[in-house]
């Protein structure tokens, strides 16, 4: 998980850029796209359709840090009822481009407004799992009339949001078999304390733990929440524009463990908007 990442946690590191590589296949119809946003850089964009009506507000989902567009099937779906749904797979994921460079999380946040720009996309409400977070906070910090919204899928922590005093450990050295794209991404972090654009975050605290767990883990999984609740208050206390949500029992993967509540608490937060 990208928190943990933060932490400088390598086996962490390496769970997160190995694990469900292979649930990324298609499983839902969609359309799939190619945007140039940099010179030899084109990106992955899938498209699930939704209301043609010029009034639907139109949502783009960003993945975590390992993860491409792909990992929101079928949730995608679930929203095309009422939303335009668009996903965007970062450069060095899924189908995307992956050069040497561009892995600053401003950067990364360039490319999703360059899609936008290409897509003719106006002020759409950005959705970002995990590490998509940064993505979001880049772009509600620097352009926030770019965006109606935005919503953190567990995706609020301190890559998103900075609270006072916060200094991210480094990754681990060389040594350390991380790869390329994720040590890029990791090491290009920035730090974000500014961010005035309507928000929904929802966190996954206190985390769900499987059944059978060994008491290391269960102290570790304890730890790792104590810094997910002390998160939760400082987002919600740094950032006023934002609704802080915190779904007990709940996975990383929030909109797929706790589905229907994520769904509900999309349609509030975008039925309240301007």
């Amino acid at each position: 998980m990208a928190r943990a990442v933060l932490a400088g946690c390598a086996a962490l590191v390496l769970t997160c850029a190995t694990n469900g590589a292979a649930q990324n296949a298609d499983t839902t119809p969609h359309s799939v796209q190619f945007v140039t946003v940099a010179t030899d850089v084109k990106l992955e964009v899938l498209d699930w359709g939704g209301p043609a009506s010029a009034d639907v507000r139109t949502l783009v989902l960003l993945a975590g840090l390992s993860d491409n567009a792909h990992r929101f099937d079928p949730f995608a779906t679930k929203l095309i009822e009422r939303y335009r749904v668009f996903g965007i797979s970062r450069r060095g994921a899924g189908a995307s481009s992956a050069p040497s460079s561009g892995y600053s999380s401003d950067g990364l946040a360039d490319d999703v407004l360059a899609v936008m720009e290409s897509l003719k996309v106006r002020r759409p409400i950005l959705v970002g799992h995990s590490f998509g977070g940064a993505e979001l906070s880049s772009i509600g910090s620097r352009y926030p009339a770019k965006v109606s919204g935005l919503i953190y899928l567990d995706g609020a922590h301190e890559y998103a949001f900075a609270p006072t005093g916060y200094k991210p450990n480094p990754l681990p050295g060389p040594e350390v078999d991380i790869p390329p794209v994720i040590r890029a991404i990791v090491t290009g972090i920035q730090q974000y304390t500014h961010i005035p654009v309507p928000a929904l975050a929802i966190f996954a605290v206190p985390r769900r733990l499987p059944l059978n767990v060994s008491d290391a883990d269960r102290a570790q999984s304890a730890a790792m929440d104590k810094i997910a609740m002390a998160q939760a208050d400082a987002f919600e206390k740094g950032v006023p524009t934002a609704r802080v949500v915190r779904l007990p029992n709940a996975g990383h993967f929030v909109h797929r463990t706790n589905e229907m509540d994520v769904l509900r608490l999309i349609e509030e937060f975008v039925a309240g908007l301007k």
